[in-house]
């Protein structure tokens, strides 16, 4: 067994134009103890050719693909192949920025049920930042974790950091019946098995909204 800390899971479909720029993010980070598992979900570009050309030479990178089943079954099959001590998701035509070292950095540290950070909303004229503003800076407990997840200012599963153990032990996984909130859904299950919980206030996450089309911030 491979002593992971991190697997990011990036859902794959014909996103051949932003998947080497969202890959490169990740790996410019220089960060050995993470893993990055690409899910090609039936992509009819050359989604899949791409994933294969960038994992050739970078054994950090994996790739497997299924039949167009959705974001949410190829979040899940991430879930399955994942090794590490945490897990993240990242949407194929976003990319992390630099920042995103500090939060691996923390997780690396300190040992908490979830993280938290900011993103920013990436418009073609504007970009908008988005916030905690329910967790404070370092150690949070439940309670705040909660409503963090409730009432905060962003439900999306990419700004967030879970421990993978509680994911697999207690069965939560993304609702394949579910076409919208299935972040939302999935992060209050989560939240019931959180004790506790770390805020660091960095804007790690660019959430690409320039890509109107895309099929990842689509139902599919």
């Amino acid at each position: 067994m491979r002593n992971i800390l991190l697997s990011i899971v990036i859902p794959v479909y014909n996103v051949e134009k932003y998947l080497v720029r969202c890959v490169q993010s990740i790996v410019a980070l220089k960060c050995e103890d993470i893993e990055i598992i690409l899910i090609n979900d039936g992509s009819t570009d050359k989604s899949l050719d791409v994933c294969r050309e960038i994992a050739k030479n970078n054994n950090q990178i994996r790739v497997y693909t299924q039949s167009n089943q959705g974001v949410s079954a190829a979040r899940n099959l991430g879930i399955q192949k994942s090794e590490g001590k945490y897990i993240s998701f990242i949407d194929a035509d976003d990319w992390v920025s630099e920042d995103y070292a500090k939060v691996i950095n923390g997780i690396r540290n300190e040992d908490y049920d979830i993280c938290f950070f900011n993103l920013v909303y990436r418009f073609s004229n504007i970009d908008k930042e988005k916030k905690r503003n329910r967790v404070v800076q370092g150690n949070n407990l439940s309670s705040q974790i909660c409503d963090e997840i409730i009432n905060g200012t962003d439900s999306s599963a990419c700004s967030i950091i879970y421990k993978r153990n509680i994911i697999i032990e207690n069965n939560v996984r993304f609702r394949l019946d579910m076409r919208v909130s299935e972040d939302d859904m999935f992060n209050l299950e989560y939240a019931a098995y959180c004790r506790d919980g770390l805020y660091i206030p960095v804007t790690a996450y660019i959430y690409n909204r320039e890509n109107g089309s895309s099929a990842v911030h689509k139902c599919f």
